[in-house]
């Protein structure tokens, strides 16, 4: 089946722009019909939200494309396929384990102001126990980006 640029966009929940601009980076290829207009394919759908997978783990551009090339020659280049993955993969188990730190902060400052106004007293949470793991995971991500 064919899907047009506002279908893709729909479906991915992206703009039309987002889509032109993998397309300009050769993240993506994409058929046209005769009138020039794109034609995108299930298999690019499938592409594009690997793409989408990959933005939201905030992986770089570079880094996407370097990826993507791999795809691109007749045999895929699995070893180095794998590596870039376990490299992300470790970037999300990190601030995965960040942010579920976060929320536990969080959950536990709701449950102090709900007791406060119930009228209950209660030791004051230290946040500084959970910014601490936060600031070092901002600190470790920033590291890795002058790389």
């Amino acid at each position: 089946m064919a899907y047009t640029i506002g279908q893709v966009a729909k479906i991915l929940n992206v703009s039309i722009h987002t889509l032109r601009y993998y397309e300009d980076e050769n993240l993506i290829f994409v058929e046209r019909d005769k009138n020039g207009n794109r034609l995108y394919s299930d298999a690019n759908i499938d592409w594009l939200y690997m793409i989408r997978c990959f933005r939201d783990i905030e992986m770089p551009i570079i880094e996407l494309k370097k990826y993507s090339s791999l795809f691109l020659h007749d045999e895929v280049n699995v070893v180095e396929c794998k590596e870039i993955l376990l490299k992300y993969q470790e970037a999300v188990k990190k601030k995965h384990d960040a942010i579920k730190k976060s929320l536990s902060l969080i959950e536990r400052k709701l449950t102090y102001y709900e007791d406060l106004i119930r009228g209950k007293t209660c030791d004051k949470i230290k946040c500084r126990d959970y910014f601490a793991d936060w600031e070092e995971y901002k600190r470790k991500q920033g590291d890795g980006k002058n790389e």
